[in-house]
């Protein structure tokens, strides 16, 4: 359990995380409305995105627009060790009006070694996830906890990997699941929007804290990527 949650601390603390997606059709046929498959498709979208342009290390929103698309906007928090509460990350971000912002807080993904099992992933994702004990979400100052859901996927999905991913992990396809904190947040209208986000897991001295300053637009004045 010790060496799975190790292996797992890198890749698994995405708060709040490319160009080549890898989106099973079948599930985009399916539509997005279930939360598990939102989580199984943010994870896709973030595992896709190359190390250089990945926006779980971007500290000003440089990398907001990369590998969106659909109805669904990602946000994306930050890897292992994250940042001190109190000083929050602010990114700046120009979305569409129109889309559906889907935020992480604190979320694992479990990939079995050799000779474990997908039930046993599951609960070592299960046992990292319940030492959580910060999540926080504040849209234009108010306080939406209200929004914030934990999401299991059990089934296994593929996870595929470029070349210097985020991750650390050799190119290919993995096998996953997942347990993490997420919240779909309502559809803003035009304008500019303020998302506090905020996680926590004290026994890792683990936490983020990153401001959004979102500006809704209508597509034609979507700035050029």
């Amino acid at each position: 359990m010790k060496n799975q949650l190790r292996h797992s601390l890198k890749a698994a603390f995405m708060a709040a995380a490319l160009c080549m997606l890898s989106i099973p059709t079948t599930m985009a046929a399916e539509g997005n409305s279930d939360p598990a498959k939102l989580g199984v498709l943010w994870w896709q979208h973030v595992a896709s995105i190359p190390a250089a342009q990945n926006p779980l290390f971007d500290l000003t929103g440089a990398f907001c627009t990369v590998g969106q698309r659909d109805d669904e906007w990602f946000l994306h928090g930050l890897t292992y060790p994250g940042n001190s509460l109190g000083d929050p990350i602010v990114r700046n971000c120009t979305i569409p009006t129109g889309k559906q912002i889907f935020v992480p807080f604190i979320n694992w993904v479990c990939v079995p070694y050799p000779g474990e099992t997908i039930p046993q992933n599951v609960g070592f994702c299960k046992d990292a996830n319940d030492l959580t004990d910060l999540t926080s979400l504040a849209i234009d100052g108010q306080a939406r906890n209200d929004l914030i859901e934990r999401i299991v996927q059990k089934k296994a999905f593929d996870l595929t990997v470029p070349d210097s991913n985020a991750f650390g992990w050799p190119s290919g396809v993995f096998t996953a699941v997942h347990d993490g904190y997420f919240a779909r947040l309502p559809k803003l209208g035009a304008g500019h929007h303020t998302i506090h986000i905020q996680g926590g897991v004290s026994a890792f001295d683990f936490y983020i804290d990153l401001i959004y300053e979102i500006d809704i637009v209508e597509p034609g004045q979507m700035p050029a990527p």
